[in-house]
């Protein structure tokens, strides 16, 4: 029996099961997110087509041009250009929430404390990915939020119709972070609340 004064050391079992019980909490936490994602998310196109920048959401990569089923559609990142890494993801459905995180709302946020979210963790929509954010493009927006590796970019990044942005973010925050997962179409367009 140990000195009661004297901490035991841990064996390699005990540190076997110390790292099993991580290993089995971690996996119970993945399991239990619901598939959800961080990433980040901007905004693009207007009513009739494109935005103030000129980009469109009827001349999306996937090439559906005005087919598009509604305007609550999505460019998603790629690290080459218009096309590459993309054909997979045209027309895969993802629900989107806004929530504080990294770039804005909270106290150590990247771009401050101001809220990005119309509800914070609590509403999201349903887009589809009609259109790609790529990397090698001469926006300096898109090599800012569209590349993959180290800084911003290094999460997915959504690049979200007028529409679905305004659903669940403030418009003129122009990037808000996000939680995402893979969703079923028929729920394109869906507005859902959690609390």
């Amino acid at each position: 029996m140990p000195h009661p004064t004297r901490p035991t050391r841990p064996t390699r079992t005990t540190s076997a099961l110390a790292m099993s019980a991580v290993a089995a909490c971690v996996a119970a936490c993945v399991a239990a997110d619901d598939g959800w994602r961080i990433g980040t998310a901007t905004w693009y196109g207007g009513p009739d087509g494109p935005g103030p920048d000129g980009m469109s959401i009827y001349t999306g990569s996937c090439k559906l041009g005005r087919n598009i089923p509604s305007h609550y559609v999505s460019a998603i990142n790629t690290d080459g250009g218009y096309d590459y890494g993309l054909t997979n993801l045209c027309g895969q459905c993802f629900e989107v929430m806004c929530v504080a995180g990294r770039q804005r709302g909270l106290s150590e946020s990247l771009l401050g404390p101001w809220a990005g979210c119309v509800d914070s963790g609590a509403k999201s929509v349903t887009v589809m990915i009609t259109d790609s954010c790529p990397c090698h493009h001469s926006n300096p927006s898109n090599q800012r939020w569209c590349c993959t590796g180290e800084g911003p970019g290094s999460a997915r990044h959504l690049d979200l119709s007028y529409l679905a942005f305004d659903a669940i973010a403030i418009r003129h925050r122009g990037v808000v972070d996000v939680k995402w997962r893979k969703a079923d179409c028929k729920d394109l367009g869906a507005i859902k609340y959690y609390s």
